[in-house]
């Protein structure tokens, strides 16, 4: 499905929260695959989504900002104590710009940036799947990119 950029009033962004205090797997988000960090292969796959307008990644990590220099992406920084991704986004949702947000995982350096941009226009033609309005910030959502989505 091709969607063409967003106006204003509907601006898709990106966020991914990538946390370094990986318990499973420590550090995965900086570990290299051909040669750079994971997390700059999730960055540029979403940039490739053509109705994406801009990318955040929200870190509690100086080393995963620091890294982040090299690539087009927005960096914030958010509270190591975040229980979540999505509050991960969530505690710093005042300094992220537009209205849709798509919050995509630090760990997946494949995913498909067409499937953002359906996900997008899903949430334009009111049919998204999941959507979280967030506190005070009922004019943005949060939809949850997640894997095996049914209607793709």
């Amino acid at each position: 499905m091709k969607v063409s950029k967003l106006n204003s009033t509907n601006e898709a962004i990106v966020a991914i929260p990538a946390r370094i205090g990986s318990t499973r797997l420590p550090r995965k988000v900086l570990l290299e695959i051909n040669g750079k960090p994971m997390l700059h292969h999730v960055v540029e796959r979403c940039l490739e989504a053509e109705s994406v307008d801009e990318v955040f990644v929200v870190t509690d990590s100086e080393e995963v900002l620091e890294s982040l220099k090299k690539t087009d992406a927005n960096a914030l920084m958010s509270d190591p104590e975040c229980p979540s991704g999505t509050a991960r986004i969530a505690s710093v949702i005042d300094q992220i710009p537009g209205n849709i947000i798509i919050n995509v995982q630090a760990d997946q350096p494949v995913v498909e940036p067409e499937l953002i941009s359906d996900i997008i226009a899903y949430n334009l033609d009111g049919k998204i799947i999941y959507s979280n309005p967030i506190g005070n910030y009922a004019k943005q959502l949060i939809c949850t990119l997640q894997t095996g989505f049914s209607e793709y």
